[in-house]
């Protein structure tokens, strides 16, 4: 049941988030190879305002372009919800999505009550923390999981070790840390400082809010049609470790988009793929500075008061 470390001839899959057809064609540019969009009813904490007639659009041009996109479709859903599940399930099937994320067991049976071949990606957020899990739903004929944020690089290793299946890693941009069904961002926004909404290209509601422990930390708070969500205060960067986390053969690297506005997400998908070419022609150890500077560009386009890091990468969890 275990994979084997990727070499350098096999290269990491550069995955992004993507809010409309525009962007999806200038990050193709940029270089990522695969893109991630939200379901128009059964994704969650998904940029843009798609539909099942733009998202099939989009899934017809990045094929065009010899890219890849996968429908996230992460709803915790409910009985009210399934009478739907079916015909979205056959829209991607029929359009030729290259993979569906999903978090609820549902969408599993759905697709094989449908004959869907589309393949599945586990997503079960923080409960896809250890390779029995992942080989749970390995045996049921699911091709990747999406592995929790929380994870270090030594338990990274131990998951690759012990598991056969695709793994898809958190590299850039930032990460939910909570959810709430409640629209609490509605109720009670008088009491909350709104960002600039033209800073960061979004239509949707995006506010922050501030710990009474953590005074000098701001945390973005973003809330769409299925409730509120709670953001890390700083931002994944993994660039300048790339090094490390490369040799573990992770099979798809993604960087998260939502919270981005376009000339920064572009800029951080064109600094990654650089990285990655580097790796697989058995040059990034030489072009660590480069990658220094890479990294230093990038930070120069941040917000301000928001911080790049590591999340969990180097860190021993305590629970």
């Amino acid at each position: 049941m275990t994979k084997q470390v990727n070499d350098r001839q096999m290269k990491p899959e550069l995955l992004v988030t993507v809010r409309d057809l525009e962007e999806l064609r200038s990050l193709a540019g940029a270089g990522a190879d695969a893109f991630s969009i939200g379901d128009p009813y059964f994704g969650v904490r998904t940029p843009g305002d798609w539909t099942l007639e733009t998202v099939t659009e989009a899934i017809l041009i990045a094929h065009k372009l010899a890219k890849k996109v996968y429908i996230s479709m992460n709803l915790l859903i409910h009985d009210t919800d399934l009478e739907r599940l079916p015909e979205h399930m056959r829209v991607w099937t029929e359009a030729g999505a290259d993979g569906i994320m999903f978090g609820d067991p549902a969408v599993y049976m759905v697709a094989k009550e449908i004959g869907s071949l589309v393949p599945l990606h586990w997503s079960g957020e923080m409960t896809t923390t250890n390779y029995q899990a992942i080989n749970y739903w390995g045996k049921r004929g699911v091709s990747r999981s999406v592995l929790a944020r929380e994870l270090n690089l030594e338990q990274l290793q131990s998951m690759r070790e012990h598991t056969p299946m695709e793994l898809q890693v958190h590299i850039h941009g930032a990460t939910c840390i909570y959810h709430s069904k409640r629209s609490l961002l509605s109720n009670y926004k008088s009491h909350l400082n709104r960002d600039e909404l033209g800073q960061i290209g979004l239509d949707a509601k995006v506010f922050h809010v501030i710990e009474r422990e953590r005074l000098d930390e701001t945390f973005p708070l973003f809330e769409d049609k299925h409730g509120t969500h709670m953001f890390s205060s700083e931002d994944f960067c993994y660039l300048d470790v790339l090094n490390e986390v490369l040799p573990l053969g992770i099979d798809s690297l993604k960087i998260e988009g939502l919270l981005m506005e376009r000339m920064r997400l572009e800029a951080s998908v064109r600094a990654y793929r650089k990285a990655i070419d580097w790796w697989t022609e058995g040059t990034l150890d030489g072009n660590m500075k480069e990658l220094e500077r890479m990294k230093d560009e990038l930070l120069a386009l941040q917000p301000e008061g928001r911080p790049f890091g590591y999340g969990f990468l180097f860190k021993e969890q305590v629970y």
